[in-house]
């Protein structure tokens, strides 16, 4: 990830893309992974919804851990917009990979 400041705190469009973009892959390798534990575990409505809310506050401060905790220098939101950013745009792989692997488990027990 590359730091988006400049010497007068002017956003690099290109290194902000760059970095939303490598945000954006591995938000999407570990949300489907966490849709897989999820499934793994039998969680049902409620339940793997809430691991879908901790899923996804788990990866937003890793990624903060990651960037020295300075999310604004190097993605340009603040940790709100960044979990809800994570949030809308992996709900679906989540789901998918949840569903897929707690039918084959728990439903079809392959």
């Amino acid at each position: 990830i590359e730091n988006t400041m400049t010497k007068n705190d002017r956003i690099s469009m290109e290194n902000l893309g760059y970095n939303l973009s490598k945000i954006d892959t591995v938000n999407t390798v570990l949300f489907i992974l966490g849709g897989i534990i999820c499934g793994i575990l039998g969680l049902k409505s409620l339940n793997g919804f809430l691991f879908f809310m901790f899923v996804t506050v788990v990866v937003s401060i890793s990624h903060l851990v990651a960037m020295k905790f300075r999310l604004e220098q190097y993605c340009n939101m603040n940790f709100l917009s960044f979990a809800i950013f994570a949030m809308k745009n992996h709900a679906m792989s989540y789901v998918l990979f949840w569903i897929l692997v707690y039918a084959l488990i728990h439903i079809y027990k392959a």
